[in-house]
């Protein structure tokens, strides 16, 4: 189940220079393409008519990030875009009654984890060179309260946030800051390596009893550091940071340029996979998230 990890270097759109255009294969001049719009508005379409009702009603949707920012080149191969969805709960729940006992973000995460299943993997090659995501963020029917790169208005075919070519805001102690992140992410994943490699070479019941205690130490101290830095960048975009300028951003940002925060990621979807599949090997059958059994019981006695 579980797999070697390494920290790999990648790309960050926050130290390359502006293109003098928007993606040339997204916008005509500073408009997105009509084809682009509708095709994505039908993609999410086609996934809420699928179960929910009404959701013309209650739901917005914005073209998001650095995709659709003048630093849209900072991605070599495949292109990252984020679709982020405004949800207004209250219609939500009027149009969806086995919703009414779950609250704001518990509708959220159900969602989100939704769409990951049953939207993503049709939009992950989309027209072979974009990787696009869904979101949907609890507080944001106002998308400009959570300060995004640039956000371009699906529906109202507009920008909401335009694009700026300016460079971000970079704090001097920033870089010294995000290098000791680095040490302790390389140093994360090199002690789960290690541990992994002790655990399967452990063939004596004393010796995998400890390689198991190591090695389940390992993976928490990994996922507890994705989950810190991963925290900061949700921050970074609520009403409480500074968006693009946020040193929540700025970690992130270099974190997946250096590679680790990618190779803490790989660590914690590994454990949530294998924790799955324990619940599977313990119970028959694969154990629902909560908000999953909250919205059954809801359905049960509305």
């Amino acid at each position: 189940m579980y797999q070697p990890v390494g920290v790999t270097a990648g790309a960050s759109s926050l130290d390359i220079e502006p293109a003098p255009d928007l993606d040339p294969e997204l916008f005509d001049g500073y408009r997105l393409k009509s084809p682009v719009r509708m095709e994505l508005l039908s993609a999410m379409s086609g996934f809420f008519s699928q179960q929910y009702a009404n959701h013309e009603q209650w739901v917005r949707a914005w073209l998001a990030g650095s995709g659709v920012s003048y630093r849209w080149h900072a991605s070599h191969e495949v292109k990252d875009l984020d679709v982020l969805l405004g949800v207004q709960f209250v219609a939500f729940r009027s149009s969806n009654p086995g919703f009414t006992q779950m609250g704001n973000a518990d509708i959220a995460k159900h969602l989100n984890d939704d769409m990951r299943t049953n939207l993503w993997p049709y939009t992950a090659a989309w027209k072979q060179q974009y990787e696009v995501t869904w979101y949907v963020n609890p507080g944001s029917w106002d998308i400009t309260a959570i300060k995004p790169y640039a956000a371009y208005d699906l529906m109202d075919d507009g920008w909401t946030v335009p694009p700026s070519p300016e460079a971000p805001r970079v704090d001097p102690q920033w870089p010294l800051h995000a290098s000791m992140y680095h040490q302790r992410a390389t140093t994360a994943v090199e002690r789960y390596s290690q541990a992994l490699t002790d655990l399967q070479n452990s063939t004596h019941p004393a010796a995998r009893t400890d390689a198991e205690r190591r090695f389940k130490m390992a993976v928490e101290q990994a996922v507890s550091l994705f989950d810190t830095v991963h925290e900061g960048r949700k921050t970074a975009f609520s009403g409480t940071g500074q968006g693009y300028d946020d040193w929540g951003n700025y970690l992130w940002q270099m974190g997946k340029k250096a590679g680790w925060v990618p190779a803490l990621r790989q660590i914690k979807d590994y454990h949530q996979r294998a924790s799955q599949a324990s619940n599977v090997d313990t119970y028959g059958v694969e154990l629902p998230d909560s908000d999953l059994l909250i919205r059954r019981a809801a359905m049960m006695y509305r």
